[in-house]
């Protein structure tokens, strides 16, 4: 195996592992926005300057 393979499967495993980690935020994300939907109007979904994903939602 050359080290140009080795670099790409590196490459594939990282996207991969993103990839996972990015389904389980939404998947946290669904469920934490159905919790605050039952209290509160959910306006939408935004980003931080510091890359955060925030829930936006109103207070009666």
């Amino acid at each position: 195996m050359s080290a140009f393979n080795q670099k790409e499967d590196k490459k594939k495993e990282e996207i991969v592992e993103e990839y996972e980690d990015l389904e389980f935020q939404i998947f946290r994300m669904k469920e934490n926005m159905k919790e605050i939907a039952k209290h509160h109007q959910v306006l939408g979904i935004d980003q931080t300057k510091e890359e955060k994903w925030v829930i936006v939602y109103s207070v009666d």
